[in-house]
């Protein structure tokens, strides 16, 4: 083990191998295991548990010639698999890989990804996960095609769509041509940033995602599952196989003034437009660590300074209790942590960032406090606010803690928070006539639909959820066969106020952000929004003219 970074972490360095460049100067090596010792460094990582589809061992990790390897095999007709996960999670940053995947028949499914840990480690994370960042994902009956990907997991699961990238003359998106995973060592990386996603295969960009609805911290998933029913069937003659790892690098970019801080104002334990088999508990801050006393710690959703939650900290009886938050392999640097605090009755509260400790006087309101100059020498924060009293409260939100140092580029932009609309178009809120089809394109969230009945029309009803001006958007969902001639119309409490032509035929490859937007509108709350389009036949138009549609949105400025 060679310590080989200015950040309180192990950094495994083989001499032999030279550090790849990461795609920006900004990034800084935070954390790397070259995978050159003999077995898994378990302070590091742990090994991934059994699963509903086969089985996971721990004897199926191993690491020989420089890398983690897992092993697919049958063993009296059980198929056997493994993975390993990374002890702690790492925020925004750059995520690479070196490695070459098994192919030699069906049924494992072999990826990079991350996501948050609070569950049992082997499905799906039930607190502390509010996303998934599939890096690459590769099934063993096709090793050409590595698909990167993204989930939402709070509230409802749903995957966006990304901007991928094609082949300029084929079309044909380059995760699926870039490499030969099972023939060849390859590299993978992805930046997450505050503002976008970006996935790289050997260095070439091949997919974005723009302004991420929700944050997290992230462990990471260097994972083999066998058994994989979409991954095929597999020959049990062509195996063992194994799928190998040659390394693991993060590195950690200074952003200033963005918050690192996850869920600040405790709304992800409760959105509005939560499924009820999603509604987290009340009882657990989503992200937030409870080091003490932790039926002292809860989520209030009526008192509160903005969105659905604030952190209340207190209880009936005596308690000495905490909320944190641990922030791992961040830059170095100077820093700011700040909070809303409400504390009329005079409970002895205490904000506090690593040895910096600030007392908390009586206030009546939520007042902002903050700990300026907190000098980040190891990459590694702890951030919280601790109560002591008896059979009283003190409220928190909007907690923030940015870095004073570094690039402004990647801030944040204004997310189309997928969260606050209704997209299911089999529902009373949307009306389609004619005949429509599903379809195998993506629009924003979902399976588009089509249609080639003359008049076919789909419309969306929403209802404006609060006063203000609003962009009505429709996603554009595109196809050289698409109609270039579709009508848009919006209606306001049964009034057309806008109407417009729209060409379906541009390629969502050729837009950034491929949505027509209207004129903005002024709403008042619970206004009747409609929304719709109608396919329109042009006699010297090419193809078959479909009419292809997935969303609409009131997009509140």
């Amino acid at each position: 083990m060679n310590l080989q970074s200015p950040f309180l972490l192990a950094v495994f360095l083989s001499a032999s191998l030279l550090i790849a460049e990461p795609p920006r100067p900004e990034y800084e090596l935070a954390f790397a295991d070259e995978f050159s010792g003999t077995t898994l460094d378990l302070e590091h990582w742990h090994y991934r548990g059994n699963w509903k589809g086969g089985t996971n061992a721990d004897d199926a990790v191993t690491l020989k010639d420089g890398d983690l390897v897992i092993t697919y095999s049958s063993e009296n007709g059980k198929l056997k698999g493994g993975g390993a996960i990374t002890n702690v999670a790492f925020g925004y940053g750059y995520y690479e890989t070196r490695a070459k995947l098994f192919g030699g028949t069906g049924g494992l499914h072999s990826s990079f990804w991350t996501t948050g840990l609070g569950g049992d480690g082997i499905t799906r994370p039930v607190i502390g996960s509010s996303f998934e960042i599939d890096i690459f994902e590769c099934d063993s009956n096709a090793p050409h095609s590595l698909p990167p990907n993204f989930h939402y997991w709070l509230g409802k699961h749903f995957v966006p769509r990304k901007t991928f990238v094609v082949d300029p003359k084929t079309r044909i998106p380059l995760y699926r041509t870039l490499v030969q995973a099972h023939q060849d060592y390859f590299v993978a990386g992805c930046e997450y940033l505050p503002d976008r996603l970006i996935w790289y295969l050997n260095g070439t960009k091949i997919a974005e995602y723009k302004n991420p609805a929700m944050t997290g911290r992230t462990h990471v998933f260097l994972t083999a599952l066998a058994g994989y029913k979409p991954a095929g069937i597999p020959d049990p003659a062509k195996l063992p196989g194994e799928s190998r790892w040659d390394y693991f690098r993060f590195y950690t970019i200074k952003l200033k003034g963005e918050n690192l801080i996850v869920n600040p104002s405790f709304d992800d334990n409760n959105r509005k437009t939560y499924d009820p088999e999603f509604n987290t508990r009340l009882d657990h801050p989503v992200s937030w660590l409870e080091p003490k006393q932790q039926e002292a710690v809860n989520v209030d959703d009526k008192i509160l300074r903005t969105g659905t939650g604030a952190l209340r900290l207190g209880m009936d009886g005596k308690y000495d209790t905490a909320a944190e938050q641990a922030l791992r392999y961040i830059p170095n640097g100077t820093y700011k942590l700040q909070a809303y605090i409400r504390n009329p009755e005079n409970v002895k509260t205490q904000l506090y960032a690593n040895d910096k400790i600030l007392d908390i006087p009586k206030t009546d309101d939520f007042t902002l406090f903050t700990i300026d100059d907190i000098n980040i020498e190891h990459g590694f924060a702890r951030c919280g606010i601790r109560a002591i009293g008896q059979d009283s409260f003190v409220h928190i939100d909007d907690v923030s803690f940015a870095c004073n140092q570094g690039t402004e580029e990647f801030n944040r932009k204004k997310p189309l928070d997928p969260f606050e609309y209704d997209w299911n178009y089999q529902d009373d809120n949307v009306a389609l006539e004619g005949k429509w089809l599903g379809s195998s394109l993506w629009g924003y969230r979902n399976h588009a639909l089509y249609s080639s009945d003359e008049n076919a029309s789909i419309t969306w009803k929403m209802k404006a959820t609060k006063s203000g001006v609003a962009i009505p958007k429709i996603f554009l969902v595109t196809h050289h066969e698409s109609t270039k001639n579709a009508l848009a119309t919006l209606s306001v409490n049964d009034e057309i106020v806008q109407s417009a032509i729209i060409d379906l035929t541009q390629t969502p490859e050729e837009t950034d952000e491929p949505w027509f937007e209207f004129k903005p509108i002024k709403l008042e709350k619970n206004d009747q929004v409609h929304v719709k389009m109608l396919r329109q036949t042009t006699p010297d138009g090419p193809g078959l003219q479909y009419l292809r549609a997935e969303c609409a949105i009131l997009d509140f400025q």
